[in-house]
């Protein structure tokens, strides 16, 4: 997962929530995509259904300032 393109307020924030959850569950926090390139994005929005995935340019991936986590830790 590419972190490096995140925001880093972002970033902070992430490890901020990362740190609280471990602290109340005592696992870590996991996230399965986080910065996207246009190109990424593209190739998300072609492959998956309808609603899954933002027009490239328009995903708060884009922009660093968005992660998926999984709904089931």
């Amino acid at each position: 997962v590419d972190t490096e393109g995140l925001h880093p307020k972002m970033q902070d924030n992430l490890v901020r929530m990362g740190s609280e959850y471990f602290q109340a569950t005592g696992k870590k926090l996991n996230f399965n995509s986080a910065f996207r390139s246009l190109e990424e994005q593209e190739k998300l929005f072609r492959t998956k259904p309808p609603g899954m995935a933002g027009k490239p340019g328009s995903s708060l991936h884009n922009f660093g300032l968005a992660v998926d986590i999984p709904s089931v830790q």
